[in-house]
């Protein structure tokens, strides 16, 4: 059994994780985050050019129960 940081419950089975923004997001200094970025629980767009989604990937191992983290991925839009 785990105890959760967030609830302090005890939770049998292995917790979630994921990350509260995209790494790139981090490569923004913090002064120029709230003009330059939107950022909200599923999605991010920095710059009006660097669009996020957050989803989840499940992995699953042999006889266990998939662990599903929540994961960014993401594009640049192209400028023609």
């Amino acid at each position: 059994m785990l105890q959760c940081t967030c609830c302090d419950e005890w939770h049998e089975e292995m917790p979630g994780y994921s990350a509260e923004a995209p790494l790139y997001l981090h490569s923004i200094p913090a002064v120029e985050r709230d003009r330059r970025c939107a950022l909200d629980a599923d999605t991010c767009i920095v710059d009006e050019e660097f669009y996020f989604a957050r989803g989840c990937l499940e992995i699953r191992k042999r006889y266990e129960r998939p662990t599903e983290p929540r994961t960014w991925c993401g594009r640049p839009t192209h400028r023609a």
